[in-house]
């Protein structure tokens, strides 16, 4: 990472959503060229509303909006449904910020694993992911309009032998 992208990644705040956020986030989310079955407004709003079992991070530079995530807490992990960064500010160490956030939370919350599923075309989001040591689970082949999806986990706990 050069200097120049070091003082870029200390000018992004990363932060919990707010309702006032739906807006962006679904321009953000529609215009993701990977995307077939985007989000909905009122999904987005459902997720940032339901603070229970969902969380959601904006990233933001100089007041834009330029990325986020959706994550769901279920049976003790996190899983991460989608993650989202804008074109422009790609490969700036935005999607990375935001990683380190939703592990640190999970982490927080002594969950046992974050996954996700993401397309096996989708080469820098499987990099992103690996420089955090996730791991490949399986593949799932034709999950995305024919092209295969993997799913991956990373490991936050480790699973004690029970001794007899």
């Amino acid at each position: 990472m050069n200097e120049n992208t070091s003082n870029f990644q200390q000018t992004i705040s990363i932060k919990e959503a707010e309702i006032a956020d739906v807006p962006a986030i679904y321009k953000l989310s529609s215009c993701f060229s990977g995307a077939t079955e985007g989000w909905t407004q009122a999904g987005i709003e459902e997720i940032i509303k339901n603070r229970q079992g969902y969380y959601a991070l904006v990233a933001e530079w100089n007041g834009e909006k330029i990325g986020y995530a959706l994550a769901r807490f279920a049976w003790g992990k996190l899983h991460l449904m989608d993650i989202v960064v804008k074109e422009e500010m790609r490969s700036r160490g935005v999607g990375k910020k935001i990683m380190k956030q939703l592990i640190d939370l999970a982490k927080a919350k002594a969950l046992s694993e974050v996954y996700l599923e993401v397309r096996a075309g989708n080469i820098p989001a499987i990099k992103l992911y690996q420089s955090f040591s996730f791991k490949t689970r399986f593949m799932f082949r034709g999950l995305y309009d024919g092209e295969d999806g993997i799913a991956m986990y990373l490991p936050l706990s480790e699973e004690k032998e029970e001794v007899i």
